[in-house]
């Protein structure tokens, strides 16, 4: 769920980027970008350590935290050729454009409560509220 107020700003700036080929959540992309070069070497360390040609990862993570593991579940699996993640997000946002969204069926999964609003909100669903109110 949306926490504090740069939660909400990160939400609802629904300011989205080129990214593969499609269209996603700014924010969310550089969050996305930050765990993976955050845990690069990290991970390439354990590879070597455990004398291992590849990893299986699993990502989990919650609202935004969730768009940013689906993020970098992408790269990992795009871009880092020994890495094999998979993806489970509780409350995820709208993040990624269809097409996008669609690419990552084989290994990302949400989960969304009833009653968690953040995953239904879109610059169309912003606005449609805001014309049904007036």
């Amino acid at each position: 769920a949306t926490k504090d107020f740069s939660d909400v700003l990160s939400d609802g700036l629904l300011d989205a980027v080129d990214f593969r080929g499609g269209k996603a959540h700014n924010g969310i992309v550089e969050a996305g970008q930050f765990i993976v070069n955050r845990y690069r070497e990290f991970l390439n360390d354990m590879m070597k350590t455990y004398n291992r040609s590849n990893i299986k990862l699993t990502l989990i993570g919650h609202s935004l935290g969730a768009g940013a593991a689906t993020i970098a579940g992408m790269l990992y699996n795009q871009d880092e050729k020994n890495i094999d993640a998979n993806v489970v997000g509780f409350g995820c946002p709208s993040l990624l454009s269809k097409d996008l969204s669609e690419s990552t069926e084989g290994y990302v999964t949400t989960i969304i409560s009833d009653s968690d609003l953040v995953p239904r909100l879109s610059a169309p669903t912003i606005i449609n509220a805001f014309f049904d109110i007036l």
